[in-house]
């Protein structure tokens, strides 16, 4: 009779245990469960130029001619 009571004892206090611990991870955010970094690319505005465009522009400026470079167009 006594190895009963303490069982049943046993049994509410481990049932009450549980029931606090799932309280507990309701409110508390999951540490594994991280979110996705939101991460938006810069991408530099790089001059664009047309061969023919930069070539007339630099015929006008003065220039012999001119050609599109990776930075833009170059007069020579």
């Amino acid at each position: 009779m006594k190895a009963c009571v303490v069982l049943a004892l046993f049994l509410v206090v481990a049932l009450a245990a549980v029931a606090q611990s799932n309280e507990a991870k309701a409110e508390v955010p999951q540490i594994h469960n991280l979110l996705k970094r939101q991460i938006r690319p810069i991408i530099p505005q790089l001059p664009r130029c047309a061969l023919w465009e930069c070539n007339s522009n630099c015929i006008r400026r003065g220039f012999r001619g001119g050609y599109c470079a990776f930075t833009g167009c170059q007069c020579y």
